[in-house]
């Protein structure tokens, strides 16, 4: 079944999957070990910047190899109006419905190479005409498009609620159909998102991302907008003797802390940010079990 037909029926496990920095086919032994677990595998677009395989020929290849429904991201970054829509068009003509429209990390290294002829809501209305037939520049297409289109999201603080709530009502208007998070690391956070989200007809899938170190949870603290990571989060990782294996705990309980308290009734699903095959089953059990 494709995710659109799936999304609202039960409880969704993703997994994040990025393409090799090479010219190589995909690695996905360890993908496939796991694939019973997964309902879909987002797959990125170039992230931070970084030269990586094509999102589109790679989805293709994860799909075919693992019969799984794939979800490619595509961002404003790099491509103008002509661009994108041809991909979108080379996408649709490989059978890839499923797309998560971003803006994409800035290259600032060269920002003189940063494209951005338009944002995400500009991307979401040329996919939204493709699906009705329509180019950018209002002319007819032979055939029409069927993209299931999703956005991503940053997780409100308090101060921030009211804005994102414009921005996710703003993008539903504009054909957005599913919402990832940026990853929570607190029920507060969770809570925040909900109130943001509230009455705003879009699926919700939670970003989960056990940071590999305490370093990264602290520079994800500091530096990347839309993620607030607790202090008592950060103090359990300082006082952990191996901290990635906290990490993966932390998350583990946050999830059964969403379970019990009846807020997974709430979502759609949760989405592993960073791969770990026993994190994965885990999250399994709790979710479906």
């Amino acid at each position: 079944m494709s995710l659109r037909e799936t999304i609202g029926k039960k409880k969704l496990l993703s997994v994040e999957y990025n393409p090799p920095k090479g010219a190589s086919n995909p690695d996905l032994e360890k993908l496939k070990e796991v694939s019973q677990f997964i309902d879909f595998i987002n797959i990125t677009d170039c992230p931070m910047a970084s030269v990586r395989l094509n999102v589109i020929t790679a989805s293709y290849l994860v799909r075919q190899h693992l019969q799984k429904e794939v979800v490619f991201n595509l961002t404003c970054r790099d491509r103008n109006r002509l661009a994108i829509t041809s991909d979108l068009l080379g996408a649709n003509a490989l059978g890839l419905e499923n797309v998560l429209a971003i803006n994409g990390d800035p290259i600032f290294y060269r920002p003189e190479e940063n494209v951005y002829k338009f944002n995400t809501y500009g991307l979401l209305s040329l996919i939204d005409n493709l699906n009705k037939g329509v180019d950018f520049c209002g002319n007819q297409l032979k055939s029409k498009t069927n993209f299931f289109c999703g956005v991503a999201s940053n997780i409100p603080t308090k101060l921030s609620l009211k804005g994102i709530r414009n921005r996710l009502k703003r993008k539903h208007e504009h054909s957005a159909k599913f919402v990832i998070t940026q990853p929570i690391y607190s029920i507060e956070s969770l809570e925040l998102f909900l109130e943001a989200i509230d009455g705003i007809n879009m699926f919700k899938i939670i970003g989960i991302f056990p940071p590999p170190s305490l370093k990264v949870a602290v520079y994800l603290h500091k530096n990347v907008k839309g993620i607030t990571i607790p202090e008592n989060y950060l103090k359990r990782l300082q006082e952990a003797d191996n901290e990635k294996e906290q990490t993966k705990k932390l998350s583990l309980e946050l999830i059964e802390e969403i379970t019990t308290k009846g807020y997974l009734k709430l979502i759609n699903g949760i989405h592993l940010m960073r791969f770990d095959q026993e994190l994965l089953q885990n999250v399994y059990q709790l979710i479906r079990g």
